[in-house]
């Protein structure tokens, strides 16, 4: 009977009850005697997490060279040679129908062009508004004046070069809306069949694959954001803001937007970043330049240095070409502080978990309460049960004795009776018999006759009795 008490116990679910709160207190007594602990811990780990994110953005671009490469070996590509007298519009058509089929094999990549060695587009396929298409001749463009052209034409020529990350451009203005892009350049070598002499100084052309970037930068955030909620930075050599909390902050670079810059809302951090500190304490009480939050009690900037390289074929990654990045993240003083949790989903989830143990406790109790109505209301029954049985038992032993009685009585009454017939007979045969003898023997019949009378008188009160307590115990259960 005890395993329908419900799930637990009233005193299981006070040890419970008992445990979250302790396991309530120990978490914000514990976070609050280790907080120094508990802070270099966290920028130790955050800066751990921050190396391992840029490590993975530049294995992610440098995954993306060999795709590259697939464009630039070609056939029609090592033939467009301008010495060859060569149907160049044929040749162009099928590298065109190539890169076509590149684009809908690799969604990740915005267009794909053809320059030749001046830097004038001679070939554009292009994904706009869901749809791929070729480049109209008198829309294609001269990107000569272009950094990333000068820069890929000085790399090797068996090497894929990656621009730095920006916003794509067209006819010289910003592409709205904006599309991140990091462009990989890669140069056509020189015909096949001349001297090696003449092949290493030879460029045909230049493949150029924009890649969108866009989601690589957003599992770069993603892969920071953790517990703590962290604010999240990713600058230029120049402290431009590529990722930035404001979005209205970013690509200050293409934007001519001066003040968006590191170094002007956080001067004096900059220049300790700059001086090689990695780890930088940001006092309490300062307000940065913008209407970013939490920033007022304090805190501490992480940061880590990297660079895409300028050839990612292996090259030296101090060559002078590669573009410089510093991933930063701010660590708020407040998001250390046990009540700080509350806009992250672990607080909310060990509120359920305590909510939870509150809901069992009350259906715990209710469960309880449950089984002991129905205890009692079965304990009930049980009692009645057993008076019915007691009443059924004193019935059975009353009428048992009444049987024997009445037994009693009538062999009483028999002997009686037989007495008087016997006497009776005997006084009707004998007729000699003497007055005096026949007086004894009247007087001996009347003995008996009475005596089966009382008898009869005994049997008939009996019956009075047993019919008055049969009464006497059906009246309650009328009344019931």
């Amino acid at each position: 009977m005890s395993g329908s008490r419900g799930f637990l116990s009233g005193s299981k679910t006070l040890y419970l009850a008992a445990l979250g709160l302790l396991l309530v207190v120990f978490f914000i007594v514990a976070l609050q005697r280790y907080q120094e602990r508990l802070l270099q811990l966290v920028l130790n780990s955050q800066q751990a997490e921050l190396v391992e994110a840029s490590e993975q953005l530049i294995a992610d671009l440098q995954a993306r060279s060999d795709d590259l490469k697939l464009l630039t070996n070609l056939p029609e590509l090592a033939h467009l040679d301008p010495s060859r007298h060569l149907d160049r519009s044929q040749l162009l058509q099928r590298v065109g129908e190539y890169f076509l089929r590149f684009l809908q094999a690799y969604p990740e990549y915005d267009q794909v062009r053809l320059l030749d060695s001046q830097g004038r587009e001679q070939l554009n396929v292009k994904r706009q508004d869901q749809t791929i298409r070729l480049i109209p001749r008198h829309q294609l463009q001269d990107k000569s004046a272009r950094y990333y052209v000068a820069e890929a034409l000085a790399q090797p020529h068996n090497a894929v070069y990656l621009s730095r990350i920006d916003l794509n451009r067209e006819f010289g203005e910003v592409q709205r809306p904006y599309q991140p892009t990091l462009r990989m350049v890669r140069a056509i070598e020189g015909t096949p069949g001349e001297p090696a002499a003449a092949q290493a100084t030879t460029v045909n052309g230049l493949v150029v694959a924009n890649l969108s970037v866009t989601e690589l930068l957003q599992r770069y955030s993603r892969a920071l954001r953790n517990i703590w909620q962290v604010d999240i930075f990713l600058v230029d050599d120049n402290g431009y803001f590529i990722i930035h909390p404001d979005t209205a902050m970013q690509w200050g670079f293409d934007l001519n937007a001066v003040g968006h810059r590191f170094g002007r809302v956080f001067p004096k951090v900059w220049s300790q970043l700059q001086a090689g500190q990695s780890i930088v304490s940001y006092p309490a009480g300062t307000s940065p330049a913008t209407n970013l939050q939490g920033y007022q009690r304090g805190g501490h900037f992480i940061s880590h240095q990297f660079q895409l390289p300028g050839v990612a074929s292996g090259a030296a990654q101090s060559s002078p070409s590669a573009h410089r990045y510093r991933g930063i993240m701010f660590v708020a003083n407040q998001s250390l502080e046990p009540w700080s949790l509350r806009y992250h989903w672990v607080w909310w989830a060990f509120m359920l978990f305590l909510l939870l143990l509150v809901g069992l406790a009350l259906l715990s109790a209710y469960s309880a309460y449950r089984w002991q109505r129905k205890h009692n209301h079965r304990q009930g029954e049980l009692a009645l049960q057993r008076q019915q049985l007691e009443r059924w038992q004193q019935k059975v032993t009353a009428g048992a004795l009444l049987r024997s009685e009445l037994r009693q009585l009538l062999r009483e009454i028999r002997n009686h009776t037989a007495a008087v017939v016997g006497f009776a007979a005997l006084v009707k045969n004998n007729e000699s018999e003497q007055p005096s003898q026949m007086a004894e023997n009247l007087q001996i019949i009347e003995r008996g006759a009475r005596r089966s009378l009382h008898s009869v008188d005994e049997a008939q009160k009996l019956l009075a009795d047993d019919e008055a307590a049969q009464s006497e115990q059906n009246e309650p259960v009328c009344r019931q």
